[in-house]
C-alpha cells in the first residue's frame, strides 16, 4: 500500500498530472513539461511520495484497508500489527540508503556495503544486491537523498492543522527546497 500511495496516488502520477495541466497547460510554465530525475523538483516530488501515505490514511485507517481489500484478494491472514510502530521504525531506517551511497563513496568494497544494509536495513541478500547495483548507477548515488530530505524538509509542514491544504499546495504548486527551509525558520 505504501508503494501504490508512493507511485500513484496521491503522489508522484497525481503530481505530475496536476502539476502538468495547473502550472504547463494553464500557466505555459515550461519546465514544468519534463520531470528531471537530478533537481531541486526531485526533493519536492519524493517528499510527497514518502509522506504520500500518512497523507490519506491513518496507521488503524491503513490497517482496516489492507484487511478489507488487500488480504481477503491475496488470501492472507490479517495479523494484528501495529502499523505506528512500524512506520517509526521505518522513520528510523531511512537514513540507511544515503549512508550506503557514501561508504560506496569512501571507496568500501561492495561486501563491506552489502553486510551494513543487511545488518542495519534487514533487506534479504537479493534485495541488497539489487539496491547495490542502483546506488552504482550514475546520479543515483545523489539521488537516494531525494527521499530522506524531501521527507525532512516537508515532515513540519505536514504536521501542521492545515496538512491537507499545504498538501494539496505540494502537489499542485512549483515549490523549491529552499523555500520550505526558509519558511519554516522564519
Amino acid at each position: 500500500m505504501v508503494f501504490v500511495c508512493h507511485e500513484g496516488y496521491p503522489s508522484h502520477h497525481t503530481e505530475f498530472v496536476l502539476k502538468e495541466q495547473h502550472l504547463f497547460r494553464e500557466r505555459g510554465y515550461f519546465e514544468q513539461a519534463i520531470s528531471p530525475i537530478i533537481g531541486p523538483q526531485s526533493v519536492i516530488s519524493e517528499g510527497i511520495a514518502t509522506s504520500a501515505c500518512e497523507m490519506i490514511f491513518t496507521p488503524e485507517g491503513a490497517e482496516q484497508w489492507l484487511a478489507e481489500h488487500i488480504y481477503p484478494e491475496a488470501g492472507i491472514e490479517p495479523d494484528t500489527i501495529d502499523i505506528a510502530k512500524l512506520r517509526k521504525a521505518g522513520e528510523l531506517l531511512e537514513g540507511i540508503g544515503g549512508n550506503a551511497a557514501f561508504l560506496l563513496h569512501e571507496g568500501r568494497s561492495d561486501e563491506e556495503v552489502k553486510q551494513y544494509l543487511i545488518k542495519y536495513s534487514l533487506m534479504p541478500d537479493e534485495e541488497t544486491l539489487k539496491f547495490l547495483k542502483f546506488l552504482k548507477v550514475p546520479f543515483q548515488e545523489a539521488y537516494i537523498f531525494t527521499y530522506f530530505y524531501g521527507r525532512q524538509l516537508m515532515k513540519p509542514w505536514l504536521q501542521r492543522p492545515d496538512r491537507l491544504t499545504i498538501f494539496r499546495r505540494f502537489l499542485t504548486e512549483q515549490v523549491y527546497p529552499s523555500e520550505l527551509v526558509k519558511e519554516a525558520t522564519s
